[in-house]
């Protein structure tokens, strides 16, 4: 796929004999974007997760609105999405994970959220649990690296617990790299982030 400024995109397996994720990178992640979401994931109902510092202090999401156009809705579940895509740091990646989860398994409540996860046992797969159905596409700017795993963390807002989830999860199956998004990355989550990745 060539872009308009004569840039060419590569896409291919993140992982040697994995076709899950795929990265691309080399062209604009607008333009990345667009071009998956049409061509890849045929989706026409598109649910954004941007981070707040990117909605409030850069145009990101505005430019991934603007190309994104009418397929972009307000509400996931009303809607029906059929692509999540997330634009910002790692906590929205497993946001995402387990927003699709809980679609899968109709959860709109913390306790039906409690009942999807694996109780502190991050080896846990939960047979008994559907799979997402719903694709993710992630636009990371930070290094934590959450959206090359198919696992995710969330706290609990009233008891500030945080919970595992597991299988059958999926994290995300293309990430769109733009080392144009990292500019706007504090230098301390940058390097947090980059050590927590080596962590993992």
């Amino acid at each position: 796929m060539a872009s308009r400024k004569g840039q060419q995109e590569i896409y291919r397996p993140a992982f040697e004999g994995s076709d899950s994720p795929h990265i691309s990178y080399g062209i604009p992640f607008t333009e990345a974007c667009q071009s998956h979401v049409e061509k890849t994931f045929r989706a026409s109902r598109v649910f954004i997760i941007a981070s707040k510092t990117l909605s409030n202090n850069t145009d990101n999401l505005k430019s991934l609105q603007a190309a994104l156009g009418k397929k972009v809705v307000e509400e996931a579940r009303r809607a029906r999405a059929d692509l999540l895509i997330t634009l910002g740091a790692g906590s929205l990646t497993d946001a995402a994970k387990i927003i699709a989860l809980a679609l899968a398994n109709d959860a709109t409540t913390f306790e039906d959220l409690d009942r999807l996860d694996s109780k502190g046992d991050w080896a846990a797969r939960r047979t008994d649990l559907k799979a997402p159905d719903v694709p993710i596409v992630g636009i990371p700017t930070s290094l934590s690296g959450g959206e090359y795993s198919n696992l995710g963390g969330g706290t609990n807002d009233h008891t500030h617990q945080k919970h595992a989830f597991t299988g059958p999860i999926k994290g995300p199956a293309l990430v769109i790299l733009d080392p144009a998004l990292s500019t706007t990355t504090p230098d301390s989550i940058w390097l947090s982030t980059g050590i927590r990745a080596v962590d993992h």
